[in-house]
């Protein structure tokens, strides 16, 4: 979405180039979206995955470079670099793309200077670092205590579950034992009772495991879950 509101935007200006810095912008967008859609870097090393992020700001300073540099308005892009970084990345990875995001801005003053650079833009750079590094430990933190209360939920939610299948067990259990325990005394009618009670608390267990797993209440519908059949198994 920023290289479509950045292309758009570029014929706005007298500033504006079209000519070698144009190009390599439009080679470092398209090598960061290909590298970005392609390559799994979450499951890379930290510094390869930097890859993507470094090629999106060097984009942006070619961009800014292209479009007459301070007055081009592109600085702001930065900022998503860092936001992709706090989301999807470690603190490492934000820490060198914050620090990237200060050299986009400030290198340019370095390197090619007045006028299109002003030394301001070090000014700028600094502020843009310290904003980025706000933003970026702000969002990972967000992320880390909302992962923190999902984690205490699926916790409590599994310890509630494991007591209420140990409260089953319980009834079932005791249920079948006293109905042992009235047969050999020849209470038929206690025992008839106790084993009710028991049918009635797997009952419940069962019902319990199919709502679990989102199934129909019905006959046979553990067993199709599983993907068997009575007598047959699934291949």
């Amino acid at each position: 979405m920023s290289y479509v509101v950045a292309l758009a935007l570029f014929p706005v200006g007298a500033e504006a180039r079209y000519d070698g810095w144009l190009v390599g912008a439009l080679l470092a967008a398209i090598a960061t979206l290909a590298s970005a859609a392609l390559v799994p870097w979450q499951r890379l090393p930290y510094v390869l995955q930097l890859t993507p992020l470094l090629l999106y700001l060097a984009s942006v300073a070619l961009f800014r470079e292209a479009h007459g540099g301070l007055l081009s308005g592109y600085a702001p892009l930065v900022l998503i670099a860092v936001v992709w970084a706090a989301v999807f990345a470690e603190w490492n990875v934000l820490a060198v793309v914050v620090g990237a995001v200060g050299a986009t801005i400030a290198l340019p003053v370095w390197i090619a200077g007045p006028p299109e650079y002003p030394a301001g833009d070090y000014r700028r750079g600094v502020v843009l670092m310290l904003v980025a590094a706000i933003v970026g430990t702000t969002i990972q933190a967000l992320i880390r205590s909302l992962l923190e209360e999902v984690h205490r939920r699926e916790a409590a939610e599994d310890r509630l579950t494991r007591l209420r299948a140990d409260e089953i067990h319980d009834d079932i259990v005791q249920a079948f034992a006293v109905a042992q325990l009235a047969l050999q005394v020849g209470d038929s009618d206690t025992a008839l009772r106790a084993v009710r009670g028991g049918l009635d608390a797997a009952q419940a267990l069962t019902a319990e495991m199919l709502t679990e797993a989102q199934l129909t209440v019905e006959p046979g519908a553990l067993r199709r879950s599983a993907g068997t059949t009575v007598g047959h198994a699934t291949p």
